[in-house]
């Protein structure tokens, strides 16, 4: 953690974007110059889920959007309620026939794991490129449901939330490559030199009629999609 800690600091101090060179007859006080960069660099803050507390069937409605009269599965209640017995988080494996909504019964775990570790995100792995597009849109559609964290990110109206599509050709994939376009912004500190003229972070105006930003406030930041952070 500490060396992750150390690289991606060393990458933020490094851009010239965000950290943009001052001849020595106008310096700026590191203070005002950290300020310009962080406000620019605009990270989303890290996922800070609550432990679910409502009944099963409810939890599951609320998630996944289920239709009226709709019965949570066999496999889906048994998951979350060993998620819930868990002295600590570990590992939980769903064993069961296709259409049983394990994929359900992995993210509920996984919302629970996340509130009792701490844990700032959560990973999905899958085997091939075809079968990570074909489960994108439902992980965003999950993401689009999921309450607000505990703490609302500093200084900002709303909650933003990174997504990132890990493989080579994710620019390809409709649902992600629209993630990119809404929520593309210039990465440059904020006023970088004082006086209003310097290169300035914001998010690029829409050209559909739509706020700029993705529903839900879900994001594919630029920085964090970058090469070598995905």
């Amino acid at each position: 953690l500490l060396t992750a800690t150390v690289i991606v600091s060393d990458w933020i101090a490094s851009n010239p974007d965000l950290f943009p060179y001052f001849p020595e007859e106008h310096p700026r006080p590191e203070t005002e110059r950290v300020t310009a960069a962080w406000r620019g660099l605009l990270l989303p803050a890290p996922w800070e889920p609550a432990e679910p507390a409502a009944p099963t069937a409810a939890f599951y409605a609320s998630r996944f959007a289920l239709p009226p009269g709709a019965v949570v599965r066999p496999v889906q209640e048994q998951a979350l309620a060993m998620a819930r017995d868990m002295e600590r988080p570990g590992m939980l494996i769903i064993e069961a026939p296709m259409g049983e909504g394990k994929t359900e019964a992995a993210l509920a775990v996984a919302e629970v794991f996340a509130a009792r570790s701490g844990a700032g995100g959560c990973y999905v792995a899958l085997p091939t490129m075809a079968t990570s597009n074909a489960m994108f849109p439902r992980l965003l559609r999950w993401l689009r449901r999921l309450p607000f964290s505990k703490g609302e990110s500093i200084g900002r109206d709303h909650e933003q939330r990174s997504v990132l599509l890990a493989h080579a050709k994710s620019a390809l994939q409709e649902d992600y490559a629209t993630l990119m376009r809404e929520s593309h912004r210039t990465i440059a500190a904020v006023d970088a030199y004082g006086d209003g003229s310097g290169p300035r972070a914001g998010r690029r105006p829409a050209t559909d009629g739509s706020r700029g930003l993705a529903p839900a406030e879900l994001v594919a930041h630029q920085w964090l999609r970058g090469r070598k952070k995905g």
